[in-house]
């Protein structure tokens, strides 16, 4: 039985790392695009725009026909248009996010300040009644 299992395996573990090494820069994309630094995020479709324009540059060099490598060009680049549109999703999450802690921090900054000016206006008041308030 372990034999099958061992076989089954060794069959399979190619297949699972051209997986894996397809999934691990998908999902560092989305990693690096959930970061608070906008740059990271736009790495792999740069870096991607650049192999393939270098390639396309190169094959125009070499005498390639120019409709071909414009259709290449735009082929080849779909990666980069993903990769853009997973960044530009990542971002607005992003940016939502820090919208919202910016709000419930600000709210949090206007109720300490109505405190501290209900707190002073009640020793105030309590000093012109000529009652002593110790503030703490």
């Amino acid at each position: 039985m372990f034999e099958v299992l061992k076989d089954f395996l060794s069959i399979i573990r190619p297949g699972m790392n051209l997986l894996l090494l397809m999934v691990l820069p998908f999902v560092l994309h989305i990693y690096l695009s959930l970061r608070r630094n906008k740059w990271t995020g736009l790495i792999f479709p740069v870096l991607f725009f650049l192999a393939v324009t270098t390639t396309c540059l190169r094959i125009i060099f070499l005498g390639g026909n120019l409709l071909w490598v414009a259709g290449c060009f735009c082929l080849l680049n779909a990666p980069t248009f993903a990769g853009l549109i997973v960044y530009v999703v990542c971002r607005n999450r992003v940016e939502r996010k820090r919208a919202e802690d910016l709000a419930v921090e600000a709210e949090e900054t206007e109720m300490e300040t109505e405190m501290e000016t209900e707190t002073e206006t009640t020793n105030r008041e309590a000093e012109a009644d000529g009652i002593l308030v110790e503030s703490s």
